[in-house]
């Protein structure tokens, strides 16, 4: 039980790593202006122990373009504008586009 909650939640679970999470589980992306309530996700290197790991990013799109994300605090940005972010890799978020939460709690439930 313990190992597999500790694999669940562990850096390179989907639930842990936005970038993966997409490629993984919500190909194709949708580009653009993310719709409201669709969750929008970047690419990004972040710091580890073991060196940088591509956990990439993600927020939530509040529509007109602005998403709610966790950066050095919470914030809303637009989409774009989180690519101009420097991560403490150096590293600047990616935009791999957006998902809608339907989808998103769909892929919950399989």
């Amino acid at each position: 039980m313990k190992s597999a909650i500790i694999s669940k939640y562990s850096a390179e679970s989907p639930q842990r790593n936005p970038a993966r999470c997409i490629r993984t589980h919500f190909r194709p992306a949708f580009p653009g202006i993310p719709e409201r309530g669709a969750f929008v996700f970047y690419d990004c290197l972040c710091p580890s122990k073991d060196g940088p790991v591509n956990w990439g990013h993600c927020g939530i799109s509040l529509g007109d373009g602005k998403v709610i994300h966790a950066w050095d605090v919470v914030r809303i940005d637009g989409y774009t504008e989180i690519e101009r972010l420097t991560a403490l890799t150096g590293d600047h978020p990616k935009y791999l586009g957006w998902v809608p939460l339907d989808r998103v709690l769909a892929q919950k439930q399989e």
